[in-house]
């Protein structure tokens, strides 16, 4: 039984299509939690209490041995999911955690030229943010990172990204891998999408890590 948490509302309306892609490959997904914004553009103390709430959805889930899976909009999500991930390891356990993104997101307050606080979270992860995001720092597939034309969902295109389907090979090697603790998937943008491209890749992305194991 795999997580699922939806920190948007928008992505609830998505929800049904995900599982029914999933369950025609016997792929069940347990919806644990969602977490809703109250609005389009969440301030600091929204974002901070909400990624109070990821970290400490994740933490519960890696201290239970369950791998989650996080869907979600926003990549300033990843500061609770892998922070949260990080304690329910414990101590004397390091994570290991492979980033995918078109973006650094090590930017801080005076570095960054939108002050977009989604191109920050790797920079807290690390203890480099400034301090408010320090305050709320506690395997990422960010969908930008994937070629426009089959990821048109994000609000940050890249052109030239990594094609579907060489991700999906990238990702297979994860399959039924018991030290897996989770994944994320972010910047998740489903008012883009064009023809449902980006939800059939996450349901792709899915199926990779999580699906029946097979021989490649």
């Amino acid at each position: 039984m795999h997580k699922l948490i939806l920190p948007r509302a928008h992505l609830v309306r998505s929800s049904k299509m995900v599982r029914e892609r999933l369950a025609s490959r016997s792929i069940e997904l347990d919806w644990d939690k969602i977490i809703l914004t109250r609005s389009g553009t969440a301030k600091l103390p929204e974002i901070t209490d909400i990624r109070e709430q990821i970290a400490s959805w994740t933490k519960a889930k890696v201290s239970q041995r369950r791998s989650f899976l996080a869907i979600g909009g926003d990549h300033s999500s990843a500061m609770g999911t892998w922070s949260g991930a990080v304690s329910g390891l414990g101590g004397g356990q390091t994570l290991g955690l492979i980033w995918i993104d078109a973006h650094l997101d090590l930017h801080n307050f005076t570095s960054s030229p939108s002050s977009n606080i989604h191109g920050m979270p790797l920079a807290a992860l690390l203890g480099q943010a400034d301090e408010p995001l320090k305050r709320i720092y506690g395997d990422g597939a960010i969908l930008d990172a994937v070629d426009p034309e089959d990821a048109p969902a994000v609000s940050t295109p890249v052109s030239g990204g990594i094609p579907g389907q060489e991700l999906l090979k990238g990702l297979h090697q994860f399959s039924g891998n018991q030290q897996l603790v989770g994944i994320e998937i972010a910047e998740f943008a489903p008012a883009l999408d064009r023809r449902q491209k980006t939800l059939k890749l996450i349901g792709d992305i899915i199926a990779a890590v999580y699906g029946p194991t097979t021989t490649h």
